[in-house]
Formats: structure tokens, sequence, C-alpha cells
């Protein structure tokens, strides 16, 4: 039977735009393939001026072409056979990789998607993931909770006070020595009357650090299990190094044990999980240069 003449324009025109398609897919897969093979012999920067001064590609264009081996290589046949135009191909390039494979998968089951779908499976995909971030966070505040009323709620009292107490003790060291825990070795030379204070003041703090991680043990239990939240596995971290003797001059203030850097009080800060001192305390401000110790 003889199509009508409508129906039969139809189908030419479905035949031509479908190879047409079809080539411009083909044509924009070996510019890929050209630019993987330029990158193997230059540097990205170099590639990039070579193909804008050269060859007169787009800035956009450049940054899709540059990334395909990394995001899209493996998936040409794909592409390929579901005829993607070059839009749809920036869009997958440019996507999170969570987003990239699920818009591959659905084209690969036939869907067309272009790139307004694949931004609404990215903004989706968004809000999953906070949702999950907040019910994990959810979660860990419910395991504190219990695990807190589990324990005797006069530990976990003191606790609190004696966390809150011992973090005004350390930061009030921290400023006033700050020169000898930064250059002991010449501050003990210059100011030795001063040294003998600090060192005074160091071992106060060692031995409430040590009473202050038994009452921590009362409350968490003596060891860390791998059930534990990270933030208390830090607090535990942190005032195991203070009842050693493991921080300031010795050690530091950082978790990278030794690293001087005066500007990270991570140890210090590791313990504010353990109080109900609001968690932006102005005392973890940035310390400013050391200063030798004023006697006056």
């Amino acid at each position: 039977m003889e199509l009508n003449p409508k129906a039969k324009a139809l189908a030419g025109t479905r035949k031509r735009i479908t190879e047409l398609q079809q080539q411009m897919t083909d044509k924009a897969l070996k510019m890929a393939a050209e630019v993987e093979k330029l990158l193997e012999v230059a540097t990205v920067r170099e590639a990039k001026g070579f193909l804008k001064v050269h060859c007169g590609l787009s800035s956009s264009d450049l940054g899709t072409y540059v990334k395909f081996s990394k995001t899209l290589k493996g998936a040409e046949d794909v592409l390929a056979r579901s005829r993607i135009p070059f839009s749809v191909m920036k869009a997958l390039a440019s996507a999170d990789s969570d987003t990239r494979a699920e818009a591959l998968t659905t084209i690969a089951g036939g869907a067309h998607l272009d790139t307004s779908e694949i931004a609404a499976i990215r903004r989706r995909n968004r809000t999953d993931k906070m949702s999950r971030a907040q019910a994990a966070e959810k979660d860990r505040a419910a395991v504190i909770a219990a695990e807190l009323r589990r324990r005797a709620a006069s530990s976990s009292t003191a606790l609190d006070q004696e966390t809150d107490a011992f973090l005004d003790t350390v930061r009030a060291f921290e400023s006033r020595f700050r020169y000898f825990i930064q250059s002991f070795a010449d501050a003990k030379k210059e100011e030795p009357e001063t040294a003998e204070e600090f060192m005074a003041d160091f071992e106060r703090i060692r031995s409430a650090g040590e009473h202050l991680l038994e009452t921590f043990v009362e409350v968490f239990g003596p060891r860390h299990d791998l059930a534990e939240d990270l933030k208390l596995s830090r607090a535990r971290y942190a005032l195991q190094r203070f009842a050693e003797g493991r921080f300031a001059h010795d050690g530091g203030w950082t978790f990278e044990e030794g690293i001087p850097d005066p500007r990270n009080l991570d140890i210090i800060g590791a313990l504010l999980i353990l109080t109900s001192r609001p968690r932006n305390s102005l005392w973890l401000r940035t310390p400013k240069s050391p200063r030798p110790t004023d006697l006056t």
C-alpha cells in the first residue's frame, strides 16, 4: 500500500534528520578523540590555546572536549547509538558523577534526555544527599543523647562543667605563653624565671587533662570503637594528648602532632563537643603572631 503524500514526506524528513543527528554525534565524538590525542603530547593549557587560536573552537566547547576523556570515556557507544547532541554531551561532561551515571543509564535504556532533564536529575540528587546528611546528623545526635542518658547523669554534667573550666584554663595558658609555646628554646634562655612559671602551668594542665580523661571514660567508656561518633573520637584523642603532656611546646595544638601551626587549635576545639559552650566561641579565634612574654 502506497503512503499518502503527507506520510511519505514525514517519513523522508525523519530519515534525513536522523541521519544528520547521527552525523553530528559522530563528528562530536571524533572531535573529542582528536582532542584526547592532542592531550597526550600537550598540557591542557597548551591544548586549549592551540585549539582556540588555530582551530577556532570556542572556550565553552573546549572545556567539554577536554573533560570528555575523564568523564565520558567508555560511553561513546551509548552516545553514538542514541544520537546524543553536543549540548547534551556538554551537560553530561559538566555534571557530577552521580548525575552523569544516572543520565547515561537512562539514555542507554532508550530514553532521550535534554539538558533541562539532566539539570533536574542533578537537583534531585542534591536534595537526596542533603536529606541523607540531615538524617545522619539526626541519628548521630540521637546516639549521643541515648548514650548520655544511659550513663550516669551526674557524670555527664561533671564532664560538661569540668571541660568548660579546662578550656578556659588552656586558652588562658595559650594566650599568656604563646611566645614560649612557639619558641620554647629561645624563650627559656631569655626569660628563665617565666620559664619556671610556664612549666608549672603546663604540668597543672597536664594533670587536669588526665583527670578530665578519667571523667570522659566514665561517661563514654575506656576504649574507642568503630561505632563511636567521629567528634567523640577526636575529643578522646585530644584528652589523651593533654593527659600525656603532648601539647603546646611539646606537640603543638594540631591533630598532626608536632606541627608548629599556632593558628590551628584542633585539640582545643575538639573538646567543644563535650560542653554546652557555643561552638563559635570567640576564644578560639586565630592567634596573633608570637611576641616575647610581657612581664610588666
